[in-house]
């Protein structure tokens, strides 16, 4: 006679005690605290723009009197400089001036540059480089510093806000000057260019 292979059976309790521990050891592999890196990267500024896109506009005409010297009459002087800058740790940036040389013989250009204002914030420099906050001829000789020592900040873009920058031109009385002034019409090229302060 056969007999019936015996099968046995775990009984319930068992079953459930063994999804229990499986439970509770996933449990144990969670933490109570997760960190999670956040990449920041910070680039390097150095951003310059006008107030006005309306040209300086200078024209010699005739004096009042006759033996007099030639005047010169002028429009939109008065520029605002805005400028953004971060620097490295440590370092500073200038602003810096150059003519092209195409200022007309007889005649003198010169410029004032006020200390920034305005609602702006952080290292935003001085304009005593070339003592710019006096009126000072602009030259031929190269570069000349008119904001030194700017760091990181920002100057703003209000009526009020920036380098307000100031153009003179006048006509030299000086006889070797004054004799190679000729009629003449053109364009005087300025360029203002932030970098890397000494």
């Amino acid at each position: 006679m056969s007999r019936h292979p015996l099968f046995r059976f775990a009984p319930a309790s068992a079953t459930l005690l063994a999804a229990t521990v499986l439970v509770h050891s996933a449990m144990a592999e969670e933490h109570d605290t997760l960190t999670h890196d956040i990449s920041i990267t910070i680039d390097e500024i150095a951003m310059l723009d006008f107030g006005s896109a309306s040209p300086v506009s200078f024209q010699v005409v005739a004096p009042d009197n006759a033996g007099d010297v030639p005047k010169v009459q002028a429009s939109n002087t008065n520029q605002r400089l805005f400028y953004t800058s971060v620097v490295k740790s440590g370092e500073s940036r200038n602003i810096t001036v150059a003519h092209d040389n195409s200022i007309p013989d007889g005649l003198s250009l010169a410029l004032q540059a006020t200390l920034p204002t305005g609602p702006g914030s952080g290292a935003l420099g001085t304009t005593f480089g070339h003592d710019f906050q006096n009126s000072t001829v602009i030259d031929a000789s190269g570069t000349q510093v008119v904001v030194n020592g700017i760091g990181t900040g920002f100057t703003g873009t209000g009526s009020d806000s920036g380098v307000l920058l100031n153009y003179d031109l006048s006509v030299t009385t000086h006889p070797i000057d004054i004799r190679d002034l000729f009629t003449h019409d053109g364009e005087v090229t300025l360029t203002y260019t932030m970098s890397a302060g000494n």
